[in-house]
This record gives C-alpha cells, sequence and structure tokens, in this order.
C-alpha cells in the first residue's frame, strides 16, 4: 500500500510544532492569511525578528504581517526562489507556493533553539 503525502497537512503540523498554535480546524490559507500565525513562527526561530505584529482584522495590517514575516524568512537566509508574494497568500492564489516557502524554511539550518529541518 502507498501512502500519500500532503504537504499543506506536513506545512500545518511544523508550524503547529514550532509555535505551539493550532489550527482549530481551519484550511491553512484562511489560518496564515492574517500573517500573524507566520510572525510568530519567524519569532520562534529568532526571537525579536518581527517585533511589531498587528492583530488588527484590516487587510492592509494582515498583507504588512505577511509582508514582515517574508522579510524574516530572507534575513534568516530564505532565497528569493524559495518564496511568495504576499498577495499571494492573502487573496489564496496560489496555495503550492506558500506551502513550498513553509517547506524551505523548515530546510533552513537555525541557529536558534530548537528542532531544525523538520520538514524532508
Amino acid at each position: 500500500m502507498v501512502e500519500r503525502r500532503d504537504p499543506a497537512l506536513e506545512a500545518e503540523l511544523w508550524v503547529t510544532a514550532v509555535t505551539g498554535l493550532e489550527s482549530g480546524g481551519r484550511e491553512l490559507q484562511a489560518w496564515l492569511r492574517s500573517g500573524v500565525v507566520l510572525c510568530q513562527l519567524a519569532n520562534c526561530l529568532q526571537a525579536g525578528l518581527v517585533p511589531r505584529v498587528s492583530g488588527e482584522e484590516k487587510p492592509f495590517k494582515q498583507m504588512e504581517n505577511i509582508g514582515n514575516y517574508l522579510g524574516a524568512c530572507a534575513k534568516l537566509g530564505q532565497h528569493a526562489n524559495d518564496t511568495f508574494q504576499t498577495i499571494t497568500l492573502y487573496e489564496n492564489k496560489d496555495m503550492y507556493a506558500v506551502v513550498k516557502q513553509l517547506h524551505s524554511l523548515g530546510r533552513l539550518p537555525s541557529t536558534a533553539p530548537g528542532p531544525t529541518k523538520l520538514l524532508p
């Protein structure tokens, strides 16, 4: 029997393992759309990497969170080819690119305490 992998679920489980936050059954895009979880992920990988995270539900604030997360990923050494544009996540245009970015981030060597290279 061949087991089918679910890359989106693997990415969600990795984010949960690192941050301690759970999706509450929401789809990955809905869970990540505000950027808050992503900013918290970056801050778990390196404390203070995203100093200001907005909890406001205004679209421009949520997109700013996503942009700040992507900037943090660049500071962690993630290559530009492994990332996505803010609007890609916010408007649910290409979740494959978002999942690919999370997997790439999970493979980066980390100087932060905790597990590294958790994603295949």
